[in-house]
């Protein structure tokens, strides 16, 4: 991949040590040089870093410092024997990584399942997180409706690897662009027993949680980036009353990269230029970053969670 270079680090979770995989463009970064803020992406569930890859050559992020992480399970990135992945155990790891490559300061972009995750990465690290660009991450039950729910349903009576097939001819069958390109990288971009339990998880998160209040309350710049044929979803209005940015991809579906690069990365780029996205917040604007014990653990969940 032209002006990409793809590194590793080592993290631990629940005992486990194992490395994540990601790949850095751009930039001024040089080895042992962490005084320029990246801008990290996290991928969406059945995906990789690899989908971040046209960032390098987009105009509107020329001579930002862009990196893409490959979450456990997923691209080059294992999955340890003895972690069960769900979408809070990819919380630590993605701190550890933040911490590793962003020298304590990111600006933040998910997508869908890495909306999700880079959400409660906020939501606990509001320090350390200077902007958040959420694309489509799961806010409400009704995002589920892309195919986590559906994979679900299947793995009541198919094993992981017959999950897999069975979406990815589903997925195929769409009539939106975007999905059929995703199919066509789907099946090598995930181990299978990994993608279920991210779906199981999902679909619990999604249902339990307060994800909308909480990207409500967080004090960071934020952006909410959504494609034209999702326009109909239901808390978009709540955002703009939040003081939400929300942008609408035209040409788009769930998949903006995919389907609408020019216009997303240009909307990506206009946000994360503004003087309000690099500044330092204002003494008192964020909360402290909850304790965390050595191996990166998240704290025991407290009531509201």
């Amino acid at each position: 991949m032209s002006g990409w270079r793809t590194e590793s680090i080592e993290v631990c979770a629940r005992g486990c040590r194992f490395p994540v995989a990601y790949m850095e463009a751009g930039g001024a970064h040089r080895p042992g040089s962490r005084s320029e803020v990246p801008l990290v992406y996290l991928h969406g569930l059945g995906s990789s870093r690899l989908d971040f890859a046209p960032a390098a050559a987009a105009p509107a992020l020329a001579g930002l410092r862009l990196i893409a992480v490959d979450l456990p399970g997923s691209g080059d990135s294992p999955l340890p024997g003895l972690l069960a992945p769900g979408i809070t155990d990819l919380v630590p790891v993605v701190e550890q990584v933040l911490a590793a490559i962003g020298g304590g300061r990111v600006d933040l972009i998910g997508h869908s399942m890495g909306g999700l995750v880079g959400l409660l990465v906020a939501s606990r690290n509001a320090p350390a997180v200077r902007s958040f660009v959420n694309v489509e991450g799961n806010l409400a039950p009704v995002d589920c409706r892309v195919f986590s729910r559906r994979a679900v349903e299947l793995a009541e009576t198919l094993p992981a690897c017959r999950v897999i097939e069975r979406l990815a001819a589903e997925i195929l069958r769409s009539d939106r662009p975007g999905y059929e390109r995703f199919a066509g990288r789907f099946r090598s971009a995930v181990q299978p027993e990994a993608f279920l339990r991210y779906c199981r998880s999902i679909v619990e998160v999604s249902e339990k949680e307060p994800l909308l209040e909480r990207f409500l309350g967080l004090r960071m710049p934020r952006l909410f980036v959504h494609g034209r044929t999702n326009r109909d979803l239901p808390y978009l209005d709540d955002l703009r009353r939040g003081g939400i940015e929300v942008a609408e991809i035209p040409r788009s579906d769930h998949f903006p990269i995919d389907t609408n690069p020019r216009d997303f990365f240009a909307a990506l780029g206009s946000f994360v230029r503004r003087p309000a996205c690099r500044a330092l917040p204002a003494a008192g604007g964020t909360p402290p970053a909850p304790p965390r014990s050595p191996d990166g653990e998240p704290p025991a969940p407290g009531p509201g969670r």
